[in-house]
């Protein structure tokens, strides 16, 4: 049985490596990091426009329709309604150098 590991980078691990290949203070890139995550959740939650980030991707919110779904503990039928989710497609650039 193959061992599961967490491998995770978090936003603080990519503002200490903005942070050591600007010349910036920790503090600083933080900051701008955050503003930038906080215009593109704007951007997403209060537009109709995706948000394309060049060389990594598209972020796209699509609608999931209203659907019957099942009860998963009695079986019963049950109306699922429609609702926003966010989508993520990768850039044709990004999967040419992941798959090399």
């Amino acid at each position: 049985m193959a061992t599961l590991t967490s491998n995770i980078t978090t936003m603080k691990d990519i503002a200490r490596i903005v942070a050591s290949k600007t010349g910036y203070k920790l503090k600083e890139t933080t900051e701008i990091i955050d503003a930038a995550m906080d215009a593109i959740v704007d951007e997403l939650l209060h537009t109709e426009n995706d948000v394309r980030m060049t060389g990594l991707g598209t972020f796209v919110v699509n609608v999931r329709e209203a659907h019957v779904g099942r009860n998963p503990r009695t079986g019963e039928p049950v109306d699922v309604p429609d609702k926003n989710v966010i989508k993520f497609k990768i850039s044709q650039a990004l999967k040419k150098e992941i798959n090399k």
